[in-house]
């Protein structure tokens, strides 16, 4: 039996949404700016139509409808097919990547929270966290087509909001600083990367496009488009401009001076 075999075999086993997964990924088809291949394509045509992600603070599509949950998920694993060029196949991706596991819990567990079944998903969110070594807190707002890298050691707070296209590696904490009630923990932009071990404090903005070094320490609003590095994190200030999934990825030669930026 070859492994594409196997990988059918298994296929069997899963949901019929997930089924598709066994189609490999080649290199050509790890950038989302080629939708011509055969798994872009399969997305494609069932994928949900624009949602403004603020719009999950008054419930979450887990809530609206099974169909558009399942699309949501499928989604997901997408995003970090296409983000991950260590991805073989969206089936490898579906069954051993702690990132998405923690976010397909946390679909689940904020649709209950926001049904006011706090108990029930405040379980299920410490069951994930035991499993995948990432702690959300079911209340936390998380937008479309976010990928967790590597996951291990991520944190995310109970008023943290997190938009779409943002990238988060490990060791992440997106964190308070009080201990009072309210809003105390950050809101992420859109098309933001946020570097390992990188932490961001307290009820501040951090703006669309920007990039988050590895282990600085934000505790202030960071204006769209810029590059935030350092103990406590420094701005290098860049212009604002619609960012493409592309520009997520930092440009090791532009940046050469600043080590720390690096994940």
């Amino acid at each position: 039996m070859t492994r594409a075999d196997g990988e059918n075999s298994l296929a069997l086993h899963l949901p019929r949404w997930l089924r598709f997964s066994t189609l490999p990924l080649s290199p050509a088809q790890s950038s989302p700016a080629e939708p011509n291949s055969e798994l872009s394509h399969s997305f494609k045509t069932s994928a949900l139509q624009p949602i403004d992600w603020r719009s999950f603070s008054e419930g979450t599509i887990m809530v609206m409808n099974p169909l558009r949950a399942a699309r949501l998920l499928k989604e997901d694993l997408h995003t970090a097919c296409h983000r991950d060029p260590a991805a073989t196949s969206a089936l490898e991706v579906a069954l051993t990547y702690p990132g998405v596991h923690a976010l397909w819990a946390h679909r689940l567990s904020h649709a209950l929270w926001v049904r006011k079944v706090k108990l029930p998903a405040r379980i299920l969110s410490s069951i994930s966290r035991s499993f995948t070594g990432v702690d959300i807190h079911p209340a936390a707002v998380i937008g479309r087509r976010v990928f967790i890298d590597h996951a291990t050691g991520v944190v995310i707070g109970a008023t943290t909001e997190v938009g779409e296209d943002v990238v988060i590696f490990h060791g992440v904490t997106l964190g308070g600083v009080s201990m009072t009630p309210g809003k105390r923990h950050p809101t992420i932009g859109s098309h933001v990367m946020i570097g390992a071990g990188a932490k961001v404090l307290g009820p501040i903005t951090v703006g669309d496009g920007v990039k988050i070094g590895a282990n600085a320490v934000v505790v202030k609003d960071v204006p769209c488009g810029s590059v935030a590095i350092g103990v406590p994190a420094k701005l290098l200030p860049k212009p604002c401009q619609d960012t493409k999934d592309d520009d997520l990825i930092i440009d090791p030669v532009y940046f050469l001076d600043e080590p720390e930026l690096y994940i």
